[in-house]
């Protein structure tokens, strides 16, 4: 009796296959791991949050045993397939270095541009927040685009402890990239202790709304604020859950959205423009519990990427 062919036992993003650039057809969706957690000033932990995603995405694999695409996902709650059509790759992860925080961006950069020349839609897994800056410098010749930041915190801190390129950085270092036409952040509910970086994002021009706005007013308050028929770059905090959602993670803070008030505001921001790349980062394993809230990051990610492809082919993606 002959054995049954089976997909090689290899843990990637929702089963997706290792890129393979030999036979030229790029794919619509790599996902890029980057387990970085050197620019965190709190709790470590994000470096595995990679590998945390993709175990939890196995649970929802877009192939069957066989290695064939099973067409997508019937979402239950929408009542139609999403996702349809769509391919994807697993780009693996970015190789990061001990205690080196330039040059391990740098690889990150690196890496996203040869996601962009292959030219499939880069959606990276974190790793800290500080791996949005140097997803963004990749797009140095591919601007203007607007950044769209689910977060607890502004992240607009210029330099602490004498450090430029940490997670609470980050979007201080996207405001001077001169392709970068502004940033909108949603969700923010946090703490401030400096005046300096509340200066500085009122004096840039940051649009922002708070986690209770989002509460009252649904997701058009998210997707008010973002300019109509831009290019975004989605930036995914995942400490913009409440910590009972996603207690995993490495600066939590009461008072935070729900799965389904994250889930509508993405969906309202995409549809406003046209999503070039994102990232969700700080999945932090060692606080998560029972695996929360690397499944419910797993789970983000197909709302995100259904919010991004369902205009493009709708024909492909009729139930």
């Amino acid at each position: 009796m002959t054995p049954t062919a089976r997909r090689p036992q290899y843990r990637t993003f929702f089963g997706a296959p290792p890129r393979d650039l030999s036979d030229g057809r790029p794919a619509d969706v790599a996902f890029l791991g980057v387990p970085f957690d050197l620019g965190t000033t709190l709790r470590p932990g994000a470096r595995f949050g990679p590998s945390a995603v993709r175990a939890a995405s196995a649970w929802s694999s877009y192939y069957t045993h066989d290695g064939n695409a099973a067409g997508g996902w019937y979402d239950l709650d929408l009542r139609r397939w999403i996702l349809r059509g769509v391919t994807m790759v697993d780009w693996g992860d970015v190789e990061i270095t001990p205690a080196d925080i330039t040059h391990n961006l740098d690889r990150t950069t690196v890496a996203v541009e040869e996601v962009l020349e292959a030219g499939s839609l880069p959606v990276l897994i974190g790793g800290d927040h500080a791996i949005t800056y140097p997803a963004l410098r990749a797009f140095a010749e591919r601007g203007p685009i607007h950044v769209v930041q689910f977060d607890t915190h502004q992240d607009f801190v210029d330099e602490r402890q004498g450090t430029r390129l940490g997670h609470g950085n980050v979007m201080r270092r996207a405001s001077e990239l001169p392709y970068v036409s502004g940033i909108s952040q949603i969700g923010l509910r946090g703490l401030q202790k400096y005046s300096e970086p509340l200066k500085a994002a009122d004096a840039y021009g940051l649009r922002t709304v708070s986690a209770s706005e989002v509460r009252m007013r649904g997701p058009e308050a998210a997707a008010n604020i973002v300019p109509p028929g831009a290019s975004y770059y989605l930036s995914v905090d995942i400490d913009v859950l409440d910590i009972a959602v996603a207690p995993g993670t490495g600066t939590p803070e009461p008072g935070g959205l729900s799965y389904a008030e994250l889930r509508d505001a993405i969906r309202a921001v995409a549809a406003r423009g046209h999503v070039v790349g994102l990232d969700l980062v700080e999945v932090s394993p060692p606080y998560d519990w029972a695996e929360i809230t690397s499944r419910t990051a797993a789970r983000l990610l197909l709302v995100a990427l259904d919010a991004v492809f369902r205009d493009r082919d709708p024909a492909a993606r009729q139930g």
